[in-house]
């Protein structure tokens, strides 16, 4: 950089931000591992328009991992999407497309068997897609909220396809 007379050089810091020495030991100053919450989404009602009211024998819904279970504050960094939250906001949108989610009917959203079916299918997806590229949690997470969320859409197809009940 070519400095001339009576100008001062600007630049900019660096900050190494990597938490491991090039030795693979883990730096005195390292920011410590962020821990991640799950929180079990609360069952709500299944109900179609053809039939009001809900289904008794309803399955409970997917753990995921929930955004409101630590928000960031003012000028705390916003947390780090990862390959699991992003799944987790596939099968929240499922399951707002079933109309299992109290939030998505307070808001007007229109239950979508074809859209829940889609969300489910690229869930599925993925999961191929990445096998044998996650951990053990990771992997096993993905398939006990895949197994889930086709439950619920079986129970939720069943709700949608059943008749009226007869009027007496």
């Amino acid at each position: 950089m070519v400095e001339h007379e009576g100008e001062s050089e600007k630049g900019f810091k660096i900050v190494d931000r990597r938490r491991f020495s090039a030795d693979g030991d883990l730096k005195a100053d390292a920011a410590p591992d962020r821990v991640r919450t799950t929180v079990a989404v609360p069952t709500a009602p299944a109900t179609s328009p053809s039939q009001p009211g809900a289904a008794k024998n309803e399955p409970k819904r997917p753990e995921v991992a929930s955004e409101e279970a630590h928000r960031p504050q003012a000028g705390e960094p916003a947390p780090e999407i990862d390959f699991m939250t992003f799944v987790a906001s596939l099968a929240t949108n499922a399951l707002a497309a079933m109309g299992a989610l109290p939030e998505g009917r307070a808001q007007g959203l229109p239950i979508d068997p074809q859209m829940a079916r889609e969300y489910i299918d690229i869930i599925a997806m993925l999961q191929m897609k990445t096998r044998g590229n996650l951990s053990m949690q990771e992997d096993q997470a993905l398939q006990r909220l895949l197994t889930e969320l086709r439950m619920h859409f079986v129970e939720f197809t069943r709700a949608v396809s059943r008749p009226p009940p007869p009027r007496r």
